[in-house]
């Protein structure tokens, strides 16, 4: 790494690694938590700088069981309590977009609330966005843009699948995963890369707004970036067996700083959302602030 965006990333990288020198296991311990994710699958060798670098993307994971007689539809016969014990992937899944803007205290929280309030994850397909947001609660961030992305998500692998499910990606190539992920009406990159990172030993930057303002703040991107952009120049500047420390530590230092205020969290186009959200989830806030920009 020569140039000086990539000089100033490593730099970054090095006082993070002293500021949050547990960020890696902190995040595997989340993954486990919320299902059975890549760290647990695919434990770090010792000495390794990621766990990423020592998985074996391409490995044929066991085949999901079919739904069992007597089985709701959507709903899987190996659940136990809300996390479905198979579902590593969909866990991961949905962790992420309780990730997305949003801190890693908050959607271990939230998770918590979904185990209570839901039998499973078909009930949570069905669930009405208004009733995950009170489920959520009101002051989550984006969160009825949110409950709206994922029950259009879920309704979506759900309509592909005919049960809510992800474990078949397991058998699919990283281009494959990538292309199944990015494809999912109302997903976000940042939910899409993080599932690829963790769950499917990809390369891929999860990057969001939050990830996005510190990397900004330290001149690894430029101010008039999009977050997306700045995904894009990791997986440039990266290797693959470091994104995953990568991600943990900005993770970790996004987390470190004070959430908007509600008013600010939303932005000036989310009561135009709300309209505009009953026909399609839009793909990213990118996308929204786009189409509020051509109404004008």
């Amino acid at each position: 790494m020569s140039d000086p965006c990539s000089t100033r990333l490593a730099s970054l990288l090095t006082t993070l690694r002293k500021q949050f020198p547990d960020a890696c296991a902190e995040l595997a311990a989340a993954s486990a938590a919320c299902g059975h994710g890549q760290a647990e699958r695919n434990p770090p060798t010792p000495g390794a700088s990621s766990v990423n670098g020592s998985a074996t993307p391409d490995a044929p994971a066991e085949a999901p069981k079919s739904p069992g007689e007597g089985t709701p539809p959507g709903a899987s016969p190996h659940r136990r309590g809300f996390v479905d014990e198979r579902e590593h992937i969909l866990c991961e899944f949905i962790r992420s977009f309780l990730l997305w803007e949003a801190t890693g205290a908050r959607a271990a929280a939230a998770i918590r609330r979904l185990e209570q309030g839901l039998v499973d994850f078909n009930e949570l397909r069905v669930c009405m966005p208004d009733e995950l947001a009170r489920l959520l609660g009101k002051t989550y961030p984006r969160c009825e843009e949110r409950c709206l992305r994922l029950r259009t998500a879920l309704n979506a692998i759900y309509a592909r699948e005919h049960r809510v499910t992800l474990e078949h990606l397991a058998r699919m190539s990283k281009r494959e995963t990538k292309e199944y992920l990015e494809s999912i009406e109302g997903v976000p990159r940042f939910v899409s890369a993080r599932v690829q990172l963790l769950a499917l030993s990809g390369h891929a930057a999860p990057i969001d707004g939050r990830i996005h303002r510190r990397l900004i703040d330290a001149e690894v991107v430029g101010a008039d970036s999009t977050p997306d952009e700045a995904a894009g120049q990791l997986e440039k500047r990266v290797r693959a067996g470091e994104m995953l420390e990568t991600y943990a530590l900005l993770q970790a230092f996004a987390d470190q700083t004070p959430e908007p205020s509600p008013d600010r969290r939303e932005g000036k186009g989310a009561k135009g959302k709300a309209g505009a959200a009953k026909h399609r989830a839009p793909r990213d806030a990118g996308e929204a602030r786009a189409k509020t920009r051509r109404k004008s």
